[in-house]
């Protein structure tokens, strides 16, 4: 069994604060808004996952208990940390906070309020983007990053940070886009037929059970991918 330390208290934000007891592997935050105090749990076992539940929680109620008083000044930091507990409250993809943590950060990390970036400031950072590495990322590489960076000037906007968004420009794509190579009929028809022999294969065998249900989920996959049009990624965050 995992032991904890007695105690465990860490400021992850002006005021904010994480908690981990010896009773509970489950990190607590607590913090004050406004001279009321709160503590909720996070429901996290993980320390990231933690911090980013407890800043969503921080910026929640002071928006709600402020109105329209939110902040004017915010780091690029401190930006960068609340749409992180953004899109994993919201089961987002990982792909936007890896692509903030290896683009953005690094280039507008120093940033002490946000207000400064404007769109000649991130005309440079798209220069900088296309000459990091030896072979430039393609404009549909660009363009999906560039997605994600006006989704985080769109939050700044919403927590009432920024005065205006700085204008982010989108690259054609017409000249490099190849479409993906995808299944011909007659692949397909083998694809189907295999799968239905290894469901048939294992389907009376008590000892392979578990092999059998593999194999029919599977099966249900190649259907509902084929008859849908879903993308992998796609398919792998759909929710009931």
């Amino acid at each position: 069994m995992k032991k904890f330390v007695n105690s465990v208290s860490k400021e992850i934000l002006d005021g904010v604060y994480l908690t981990q007891t010896a009773a509970s592997p489950i990190w607590q935050t607590y913090f004050r808004v406004h001279g009321k105090k709160y503590r909720k749990t996070t429901r996290k076992h993980d320390s990231d996952q933690a911090k980013m539940a407890a800043l969503s929680m921080y910026y929640d109620i002071k928006r709600d208990e402020s109105g329209s008083d939110k902040p004017t000044v915010a780091s690029f930091h401190k930006l960068a940390e609340v749409y992180k507990a953004h899109v994993e409250k919201r089961m987002m993809s990982n792909y936007h906070v890896e692509t903030l943590n290896r683009y953005f950060v690094p280039y507008f990390g120093e940033v002490t309020d946000v207000r400064e970036i404007t769109q000649p400031m991130v005309i440079r950072y798209i220069e900088c983007r296309l000459a990091k590495s030896g072979k430039p990322p393609t404009p549909q590489t660009l363009n999906r990053e560039n997605t994600v960076l006006r989704q985080i000037f769109r939050h700044a906007a919403i927590q009432g940070w920024p005065d205006e968004l700085p204008k982010i420009p989108n690259y054609s794509e017409r000249n490099t886009r190849k479409r993906r190579r995808h299944f011909t009929s007659d692949e397909y028809r083998i694809l189907h037929r295999t799968a239905r022999k290894r469901i048939s294969r294992v389907k009376n065998a008590k000892l392979q059970m578990s092999t059998f249900w593999h194999q029919q989920l599977l099966y249900d996959v190649i259907l509902l991918i084929a008859n849908s049009g879903l993308r992998v990624d796609e398919l792998l965050t759909l929710r009931w």
